[in-house]
């Protein structure tokens, strides 16, 4: 089962990211231009998985009411899962993905070291 947690066949490392969307167009900008959301719909999520030279690309999406609804949910701690919530497979090079981001970190450590190296300020580590 996908769900919003990143995996891989083997999962050797595991991790975080965080991303700025563009100022310019973002991945919503374009799932409006190229008719893929309605006007009342909001991009809330998006995963990213680059296998072997292929890139696949979902976008999650929900109406307007619902977006509220997730957002409280959230900020007390509860699972919904609202009937207005979508998924969209777009397909798009990885210089097109990222191009909707100003910017993109991604944090991996290998699998079962994270609760040992959470606190470990990198910039301080000799080179």
């Amino acid at each position: 089962m996908d769900t919003l947690t990143a995996h891989t066949q083997y999962t050797d490392l595991r991790g975080t990211a965080a991303a700025d969307e563009a100022d310019q167009k973002t991945l919503e900008d374009h799932l409006r231009a190229t008719k893929r959301i309605s006007p009342d719909e909001h991009l809330i999520a998006v995963t990213f998985y680059h296998s072997e030279g292929s890139t696949f690309v979902r976008a999650i999406t929900v109406n307007t009411g619902d977006r509220k609804l997730i957002a409280e949910a959230s900020s007390e701690g509860r699972k919904i899962q609202p009937r207005s919530l979508r998924s969209i497979r777009l397909e798009m090079s990885i210089t097109q993905f990222f191009g909707y981001f100003k910017r993109f970190n991604v944090a991996l450590v290998e699998d079962g070291m994270t609760g040992a190296l959470n606190e470990v300020n990198i910039d301080n580590l000799p080179e």
